[in-house]
Parts: structure tokens; C-alpha cells; sequence
């Protein structure tokens, strides 16, 4: 029987690399491109505005700032792209079905489940079964069509970082919208006192002035025009998730219309501070798997085994087997589900 690593047997679209040190999102690649958005402006940036600032003012201020926050917001990226969300394994066969032709454990948990209402704070919080990854979901778990499992406290799925936005990976996410918004609207501002600067020392005015500046702020004016178009985008999508942080909700939430009414919101707590001092205090949720463990391939025993095992297996092994002798998911709590 020979040892694979686990995640060789990983039921989702994820893609791995170095051995399984590295997952990503089926659509990871994505994110080179956000960071080749990102690190491209800020070299462009270094090369001219911030050099005009060293050279004419003695003042490396712009060039220290840009290169810190460049360096967070790239930072952020990273993790956001490579840390796991929070995902679920599906149960698929072999490993969900009942020894000796018994009930799929999948089938059991289905019919002595469905469905659950479990009381969250003062509401009913109803548990949902998901068919494709075999699993009951905990509170504010979504299944990701991209990913293809179910992951906690699910977001969205974001196509700039190319990976699921969920429990894990949140607070880098909005550090990461954080800092790239504090990017454009340092680059925006500095880039527009360049070209003012320049203009007023050429004594021109108007048209003229902005003649007379082009050949020596070629780079603030891209600059200039790129970054008010991102600072839109950007600065936008931060204060959309910062509002979402104000009411307890999620993107996935907000969309559906869940949690309209903060009275009917167990995530909410009694007011936006102690939402904020919740987020960022709680702890960071552990993984459900380990990528680099080693497990047997059985794949090729369930499927020469298991016709013979369930013609030759005694009656009493056929009986189904009993909703208590199946080991229970741990459903997460309202703080842990936060």
C-alpha cells in the first residue's frame, strides 16, 4: 500500500505547488497580475515623483511612505492568496461509505439530520446539509462553485487574489484593501503636487504650463490618470467591507438580505466599535486538515474490495448504523463563526 500526501487526495479545484507547501485558489494565477498592477506603479512612482521630492527638497518622506505601504499592501496580497480561507473536506467515497455494505455515513447524517434549527444568541440559526461536499455546514459556511467545497464564514470568492475571502483570511484581506487604498491616494496626491510644482517653476500657466511640465513628469501624469481611475475601485470596495464590518454581515449575507435588520443579526454586536474590537481580537480559526500529511492510497483496495466485502458480510453488518455511533462535526459557535 503505498503513502501519498494528503492533499494528492484534495476533492476541490485547488492547485498545489512545492510538494503541498502552497495552496491556492483554481484561478490563483490571478493574483500575479494584482501584484504586477500594484509593484509596476510603485517603481514608476520611486522613479520620478519621489526622486523630484529627494532632489529638490532634501525630502525622502514620499519615497519612504509609498515603499512602506507598497510593501504592506504586497504583503497582504500574499497572504490573503495563500493562506487558507477556511475550507471544509468534502466526505466523498470510499472514506463516507459504512463497512460492509452498510449505509453511506453520509446518507445517515442526512436522514437523521434534516433539517436542524440551533438557537444562535436569540434566533434560530438553521443548519444546512450541503449534498455536494457531504457535510452539515456551521453557521455562515457557503459552498464555493469556484473552489468546489464549502467553506466557513464565507465572503465571496475573489478573482484578484484568486482564492476564497472567508474566516481565515479575512482581516488580511481588509489590510489588504487598507493599505491599497492608502496607495492610490498617496500616489494620486503626490503625483499632483509634481505636476503642479513643476508648472509653477516654469512660470507658465494654463495649458502652456502643462506643455512646458510634460517632459519632465511624463510618469506623475500616468500616474495621476491611474490611480484616480483604481482609487474608484479600491477605495470603494473598502468602504463597502468596512460598512459590512459595522453590521455583522458578510458580502455573501448582504446580497442574500439575511441580516437587514441588526435586531435579527446574532453576529451584531451592540454597536460598530465593539464589531471592529470583536474582529480584530478574535483569534485565528485552525485549519481542518494538514496538506503534508501522509495517508495511504486506498482508493485501489475500496474499489477491488468492496463487492466482495459486502456479498460476504454478515447480516448483522448490513443493519445501519445508528445517527450516535457517527462522530459529529463540531458546529462552530456564534464567537467562532464571527
Amino acid at each position: 500500500m503505498s503513502e501519498q500526501r494528503s492533499y494528492s487526495k484534495w476533492p476541490g479545484t485547488n492547485k498545489f505547488y512545492f510538494d503541498g507547501r502552497i495552496m491556492m485558489g483554481p484561478d490563483g494565477k490571478r493574483a500575479i497580475i494584482t501584484f504586477f498592477l500594484i509593484f509596476i506603479p510603485a517603481i514608476v512612482f520611486i522613479s520620478q515623483p519621489a526622486v523630484y521630492f529627494i532632489q529638490e527638497y532634501n525630502n525622502p518622506a514620499a519615497f519612504l511612505t509609498h515603499l512602506f505601504l507598497t510593501f504592506l499592501s504586497l504583503l497582504f496580497l500574499a497572504r490573503v492568496s495563500l493562506k487558507n480561507p477556511g475550507f471544509i473536506p468534502k466526505q466523498w467515497p470510499p472514506f463516507a461509505i459504512g463497512p460492509y455494505g452498510a449505509k453511506p455515513v453520509e446518507e445517515i447524517i442526512r436522514e437523521a439530520f434534516n433539517p436542524k434549527e440551533i438557537p444562535l444568541e436569540s434566533n434560530l440559526t438553521r443548519l444546512k446539509y450541503c449534498s455536494t461536499c457531504n457535510i452539515i455546514r456551521p453557521p455562515r459556511c457557503s459552498h464555493c462553485s469556484d473552489c468546489g467545497v464549502c467553506v466557513e464564514k464565507f465572503d465571496h470568492h475573489c478573482p484578484w487574489v484568486g482564492n476564497c475571502v472567508a474566516k481565515r483570511n479575512y482581516r488580511d484581506f481588509i489590510g489588504f484593501l487598507t493599505t491599497t487604498s492608502l496607495v492610490c491616494c498617496c500616489t494620486l496626491g503626490w503625483t499632483a503636487y509634481h505636476i503642479a510644482d513643476v508648472s509653477i517653476k516654469n512660470n507658465e500657466t494654463g495649458i502652456k504650463a502643462f506643455a512646458e511640465a510634460l517632459p519632465n513628469t511624463g510618469a506623475s501624469i500616468a500616474l495621476l490618470i491611474y490611480s484616480f481611475i483604481a482609487i474608484w475601485f479600491v477605495v470603494g470596495m473598502c468602504s463597502f467591507h468596512t460598512y459590512l464590518l459595522c453590521t455583522g454581515q458578510t458580502t455573501y449575507e448582504k446580497l442574500k438580505g439575511a441580516f437587514d435588520n441588526p435586531v435579527g443579526n446574532p453576529y451584531y454586536r451592540s454597536n460598530c466599535w465593539e464589531n471592529f474590537v470583536w474582529f480584530f481580537k478574535n483569534p485565528l480559526a485552525p485549519e481542518h486538515f494538514n496538506l503534508r500529511e501522509k495517508v495511504e492510497d486506498t482508493s485501489t483496495i475500496y474499489h477491488s474490495h468492496s463487492k466482495e466485502a459486502m456479498m460476504n458480510s454478515p447480516k448483522e453488518c448490513n443493519e445501519p448504523i445508528s445517527p450516535s455511533e457517527i462522530r459529529s462535526f463540531k458546529i462552530s459557535t456564534p464567537s467562532d463563526s464571527l
